[in-house]
């Protein structure tokens, strides 16, 4: 069963599965699409994680700036 919170996620892994030339309905047994999800979950965290890190290091480079200049 799909849920709200699975929503965008499968509509990445259809996108994904498109440009490999095949969709996501062609994935029928819940076992392997709740793996592919979990999998995309994986990638997301991971990405959002290295985001999130650069910004932080950006943050710290410029308050060294400012205060290299106070």
């Amino acid at each position: 069963m799909t849920t709200d919170t699975d929503k965008p996620i499968d509509e990445a892994l259809d996108k994904i599965l498109r440009a490999a030339g095949s969709r996501l309905d062609n994935y029928t047994v819940p076992k392997t699409r709740e793996a592919m999800r979990e999998a995309m979950r994986e990638a997301m965290r991971a990405a959002w994680m290295d985001g999130s890190d650069a910004g932080w290091k950006a943050r710290g480079k410029a308050e060294c700036l400012i205060s290299d200049k106070a």
